[in-house]
């Protein structure tokens, strides 16, 4: 698999924490790329139906629906790779406070900050 970065052992980390698996990169970059594609082959349609006027309600409705389909396609793809910048930083966020926490409190405490006893439940007054 090639040498582990910082970065990719956090993000590893984060995904196993969270129990999810990490966004494809090449997929939301395909999603957008396909979704512009048939966005413009939407506008397309319209267009050269419309100067060789040929234009009818069945063209219109359908070229319309490809370019909301494919608008919906790129914002989802735009989506995703925010989801993965935001999982990117906060991966980085995790790791900063981890060695905050081993500088400031060793090793031996690394995995607690603070320990809380349980309690029992208090009563009810009644």
């Amino acid at each position: 698999m090639g040498i582990l970065t910082n970065k990719d052992r956090a993000l590893r980390d984060l995904a196993a924490e969270l129990g999810v698996k990490p966004l494809s990169r090449f997929w939301a970059k395909a999603e957008i790329f396909l979704g512009l594609t048939g966005a413009a082959a939407g506008l397309s349609i319209v267009i050269w139906y419309a100067m060789h006027g040929n234009l009818t309600v069945g063209f219109v409705a359908s070229s319309m629906l490809l370019m909301v389909f494919g608008a919906y396609l790129a914002m989802a793809g735009h989506r995703s790779l925010i989801y993965q910048s935001n999982n990117l930083l906060t991966a980085y966020l995790a790791q900063e406070i981890r060695q905050i926490k081993e500088s400031l409190y060793g090793e031996a405490q690394h995995d607690t900050l603070i320990s809380v006893e349980p309690q029992e439940p208090l009563a009810r007054k009644g």
